[in-house]
């Protein structure tokens, strides 16, 4: 079915949904529901199509992985590499250095000015309203015949791309999420031409729009159906389309001479991201594709906004954080570790460095260089992990390639941006916390942190502190909550002092690696146990990009399961004992941990003897790790749950550092054997209403009144174990609090007792 190339470019260059309606009511083919065919030929496509990514940028980054599908498979096609045959690279990475000629298929591996070149074959263009930009992807792949359009962009569940062992799209949903997030009407529109470097004729432009039905009589849902008239795609001739941005601000005029363009409408960003596109939302899809497999060129065309320039290129979240390690990462850091089959990086911000790289997640999950799924910063909170204080600057970056294709499937939703309530999951948590919990790196720095936080706040909590103690001195039950053996409350700064941190400096290739560990060393039956080595390697020597160690540990010449980390000179290999191990048995394990730079690996035999197990965790476990922890060792700041919470006074500015909202009143940040914070909203909604009834005079008596409260309750909380929902049983609580502490009821008991 024929279109003219003139209302086609109407409709290209039209960027609000009103306008395309406009246009196609022009022609009879809005109103005529009889030119418009079901999206993947199935009328009840609206529950497939629904169910997909959970938010806006998740969906929208399906598009651009699917772009880099395009231009890798035109690039397999066009040298004669059927994408499925046993001569196509196996991976992503494979096929960026057998086509691009990148040294080990990443795009860290070549310069800014070769990346801003090679994403000119990708783009992302922002045009029409500024609250809801649409979004046009275009992209030089292999474009498709107008007659393949309901096999490829139209269809839902057929297996296009499952036997391409170099593309991230496998579920054939067409990119189909972004929909439910297009204008009110979910329009997108797709215009594609079938490259000429491996087309067999002379190519025409197909043209289509999806949109969203309203349930028709007898249906119980909508239904989303694309434009053929007469049951086929629109097609034209053209020898080129002028639809790429020139100058700001020009969405058209460069030419595509073939390839793909989608149009997205009105589309609905989460709040805060449609500001314009080289920052908020620039930095959203870097955290969603950390190791993004070719750049993006992103264009910033609607009107008004000044600026040197815009546009940018987008190269993932990993090469902006290696370009600004320096200025904005903790020394020694990135560190890496590894488990199930996961490598692992731990990046630390320096204080106040964090902003623009960590948003929603600061544990990201990533299988090909896209972020699959995340866990909040909450994690850092919990009991067993003890680093709140620490939560805004830590980043883990987890890369699954290497987990089998089941174990994916049990962590990850098919949506590719959440993770699944599952056994494996619980299973990398648990060895999350264990690692971050543990790590020496981390517990010094959450101690310098700390340490400079206290005493900033110190001296001005002095008689906060010196009334608390008289109130509480009055109440055994509050005693026992915050008193010490002493009979005071701690002094925070007397359990932070610590020895200074050597200078660490690792080398690329380590030229030793040497157990530690006594041999034979004895491990209790159902009891996970460590073995240590000694290296010179640096502290991302099993998780950086390129030229990466690889280590291995053998049980009866099979490989097991094992977790590793390194840091600054000591990598620590954490093994549970084979499922049939009997209390006297003498086990040998094998390690060998290679790199490019050696023709031999490092080998060594782990001799275990299996003894009983003892009734409670001993100390023993911890004394094998070296270097020792210092002599005298901090005791807790809270000995058990008691001691002198540190008071953080948080201010309406600051409120997004804590999540805090008005009806907020307290977070309880752990920090596992350093003790609580206690971050205190201060101009919580109903302390500044029972502020404004009061004098000047009272006014410092109702804020102190208002912490003692919040602080007493904040310990029942520690007490009970419920410090983690402490959030939000205090915005329950937060009503009352204030009212409670300015009762006096004592003339009203007198009175009823009389």
């Amino acid at each position: 079915m024929k279109i003219n190339k003139t209302l086609a470019l109407k409709l290209i260059k039209a960027d609000k949904e009103k306008d395309v309606i406009n246009i196609l009511k022009s022609v009879g083919y809005w109103d005529d529901y009889s030119q418009w065919k079901p999206y993947g030929d199935i009328e009840n496509n609206f529950s497939i199509i629904g169910n997909q990514q959970s938010n806006p940028e998740s969906a929208l980054v399906e598009k651009i992985i699917n772009s880099i599908d395009a231009v890798l498979i035109k690039e397999s096609l066009a040298r004669g590499i059927h994408p499925e045959s046993p001569e196509a690279p196996k991976d992503i990475k494979s096929a960026v250095q057998d086509f691009f000629h990148i040294y080990g298929g990443s795009i860290a591996n070549i310069d800014s000015g070769q990346r801003t070149r090679l994403s000119e074959q990708i783009e992302l263009v922002a045009t029409g309203y500024k609250t809801k930009p649409t979004f046009t992807i275009i992209d030089e792949g292999e474009g498709q015949y107008p007659d393949d359009f309901k096999d490829t962009f139209l269809s839902l569940a057929k297996s296009n791309k499952i036997k391409i062992g170099f593309v991230q799209g496998k579920f054939n949903m067409g990119g189909s999420g972004v929909l439910q997030f297009c204008g009110n009407h979910n329009m997108q529109l797709i215009v594609s031409k079938r490259n000429a470097d491996i087309s067999d004729e002379d190519a025409e432009w197909g043209i289509t729009l999806v949109r969203r039905q309203q349930p028709k009589k007898g249906y119980k849902s909508s239904m989303y159906t694309y434009l053929a008239p007469k049951g086929e795609i629109l097609s034209f001739k053209a020898d080129s389309l002028p639809v790429r941005p020139t100058e700001y601000p020009n969405a058209y005029g460069r030419d595509l001479k073939s390839g793909t363009l989608i149009k997205l409408y009105e589309y609905d960003l989460s709040t805060g991201l449609s500001s314009n596109i080289k920052f908020d939302l620039y930095y959203k899809l870097n955290e969603l594709m950390p190791e993004i497999a070719l750049p993006i060129k992103m264009y910033e065309r609607r009107e008004g906004y000044k600026g040197v320039t815009m546009q940018s290129t987008l190269n993932g979240l990993r090469i902006r954080l290696e370009d600004k390690k320096n200025k904005r990462i903790e020394e020694g850091f990135p560190t890496s570790f590894s488990f199930h089959n996961i490598i692992g990086e731990l990046y630390v911000f320096k204080k106040g460095k964090a902003r623009n790289y960590i948003s929603d997640h600061n544990i990201i999950f990533t299988v090909n260089g896209q972020t699959h799924g995340g866990i909040a910063k909450r994690f850092f909170n919990r009991k067993n992990v003890g680093m709140g204080s620490l939560a805004d600057s830590i980043l883990v970056i987890l890369n699954c390639d290497n987990m089998t294709a089941t174990q994916r499937e049990n962590l990850f939703m098919n949506s590719r941006d959440r993770l699944r309530s599952s056994k494996i999951r619980s299973s990398i948590e648990s060895e999350l916390e264990d690692f971050i919990s543990s790590h020496k790196g981390l517990k010094e720095l959450k101690k310098e942190r700390r340490k400079e936080q206290i005493q900033e706040t110190l001296e001005d909590q002095r008689p906060f502190k010196n009334a608390m103690e008289d109130i509480i001195g009055q109440s055994k039950v509050l005693a026992s909550l915050f008193f010490g053996k002493g009979g005071e409350l701690k002094n925070p700064l007397k359990f932070l002092k610590g020895s200074p941190k050597d200078k660490f400096t690792g080398k690329r290739f380590p030229t030793f690696f040497e157990l530690i560990t006594e041999m034979p060393k004895e491990c209790q039956k159902g009891r996970r146990f460590r073995i240590q080595f000694a290296t010179d390697a640096q502290n991302d020597y099993f998780s950086r990009e390129n030229e990466r160690g690889q280590l291995f540990v053998y049980h009866k010449n099979e490989k097991v399961d094992f977790v590793v980390n390194l840091w600054n000179g000591y990598a620590t290999i954490n093994l549970d004992l084979p499922k049939r191990t009997k209390v006297g048995d003498d086990l040998v394990f094998k390690t060998q941990m290679w790199d490019n730079s050696h023709a031999e690996p490092f080998e060594h035999e782990i001799q275990i003897k299996v003894v009983p197990k003892k009734e409670t965790e001993p100390d023993s476990e911890e004394t094998d790790r070296k270097p020792p922890t210092d002599k005298g060792d901090d005791k807790s700041l809270f000995s058990g749950t008691s001691g002198m919470p540190n008071i953080i006074e948080v201010r309406k500015k600051e409120w997004d550092n804590y999540g805090f909202t008005k009806h907020d009143c307290l977070e309880i940040i752990n920090n596992g054997d350093l003790g609580f914070d206690f971050a205190i909203n201060m101009d919580n909604h109903y302390l500044l209403n029972e502020l404004l009834r009061d004098s000047d005079d009272d006014t410092m008596i109702t804020k102190m009144k208002y912490k003692y409260a919040v602080s007493i309750i904040g310990m029942a909380l520690i007490h009970s174990n419920a410090e983690d929902k402490s959030k939000d049983i205090m915005r329950v609580l937060s009503p009352v609090i204030v009212p409670l502490t300015m009762l006096d009821i004592s003339s009203h008991l007198t009175e009823q007792l009389s």
